[in-house]
C-alpha cells in the first residue's frame, strides 16, 4: 500500500517501455522498483488524439517488486507531481482488483473430463478413419516456394 511519501518514478526500458513505479534502491548494477505500471500511448487518428493507457509491468507475477539491470534502462527519472495521484489510484485499483481475483480458484471446466475420459474402441476407430481421411484428401495441393538467404 503506498503512503505518498515514497519517491515516483517514470523509467524508460531499451525496449521502449515507459514505466511509472516506486524506486526503492539502486546501486552500481541494479535498481529496484515496485508496483510497476507500464504506460502505453494509443494513436487514434480518426479522432486525431492520442490515449494513454496503464498496466502492471508483469500481470502473471504475485510479486510486487522488481530488480531491473541498468543496462535495460534508459533513463530513470523523477515523476512529475500531478501524475502521483493518478499512480497512486492506478495501483490502488490494480490492488484491489488482485485481491478480488486470489478468492477465485482457476480452474478449466472441461480439464477433468479430459482426464477422466473413456473412449470406446468404435469412437477412436472413428476417429482414426476421420484424420486418415483428411489426410488422404486428394485435393490438397501443396506449393514449395523458395527462400531467399535472409537471416533473421
Amino acid at each position: 500500500m503506498l503512503t505518498g511519501n515514497e519517491l515516483y518514478v517514470v523509467v524508460k526500458l531499451v525496449s521502449g517501455e515507459q514505466i511509472m513505479a516506486v524506486l526503492k534502491a539502486e546501486d552500481e548494477n541494479y535498481i529496484q522498483i515496485e508496483s510497476p505500471m507500464t504506460i502505453r500511448m494509443i494513436t487514434i487518428p480518426e479522432e486525431n488524439k492520442e490515449h494513454i493507457t496503464a498496466h502492471p509491468y508483469c500481470h502473471f507475477s504475485e510479486e510486487s517488486e522488481f530488480v531491473l539491470p541498468k543496462n535495460q534502462v534508459m533513463f530513470v527519472k523523477k515523476l512529475h507531481h500531478m501524475y502521483i495521484p493518478h499512480y497512486i489510484r492506478l495501483v490502488s485499483d490494480h490492488e484491489k482488483t488482485q485481491s478480488q481475483e486470489d478468492t477465485e480458484e482457476l480452474s478449466f471446466d472441461d480439464e477433468e473430463d479430459f482426464v477422466n475420459r473413456k473412449d470406446t474402441i468404435e469412437e477412436i476407430t472413428k476417429k482414426i478413419e476421420l484424420l486418415k481421411s483428411l489426410l488422404e484428401d486428394k485435393q490438397t495441393y501443396r506449393y514449395f516456394v523458395e527462400g531467399n538467404d535472409t537471416i533473421n
